[in-house]
């Protein structure tokens, strides 16, 4: 995939670090200052899975990562601080929700906030993107009433850088 963002997470309890490079025409990226650890790596781009993806927002708690899909859907890499590591990156497709939302009439609404939100056990929580300034911006309709959010969560339709 090229011009795509590469970003590491050290765990899922860690969030996103700021370790990033970004990919060449070929899909090839380089990470320079990367400490010992145990790290996660994550293409950020659209239609992409991301770990937000995985996250939850309840009303009254914090937020946290699902460390089963975080482990799942991303490749790991181990680090001594040093040596050079080559890591062969699978990033995977999600899926997206598109509609048009009108008025009894047939008119489009325009500008109308959408929020997307999924069930965990009986609580609905709040569906997020990704974390570029795009993503976090509420999403609305345009002026025809239509509206398109990548949401990445689907575990299938790997591709290769």
């Amino acid at each position: 995939m090229r011009r795509a963002v590469v970003r590491l997470i050290q765990g899922p309890s860690s969030g996103p670090g700021n370790q990033s490079g970004a990919t060449d025409r070929d899909g090839n990226f380089v990470i320079r200052g990367v400490p010992a650890g145990h790290f996660f790596v994550w293409v950020d781009a659209p239609g992409i899975i991301s770990p937000v993806a995985f996250m939850t927002f309840p009303d009254r708690a914090p937020e946290s990562w699902s460390e089963t899909d975080i482990n799942t859907n991303f490749t790991a890499v181990e680090t001594d601080g040093t040596n050079t590591v080559i890591v062969k990156v699978l990033a995977k497709r999600g899926g997206a929700i598109a509609g048009q939302i009108k008025y009894a009439d047939g008119d489009p609404v325009t500008n109308a906030q959408i929020s997307i939100v999924r069930r965990v056990g009986k609580e609905m929580v709040r569906v997020i993107g990704g974390i570029s300034p795009a993503t976090l911006f509420a999403l609305a309709t345009d002026d025809r009433g239509r509206y398109r959010k990548y949401i990445c969560r689907r575990t299938s339709g790997n591709i290769d850088k």
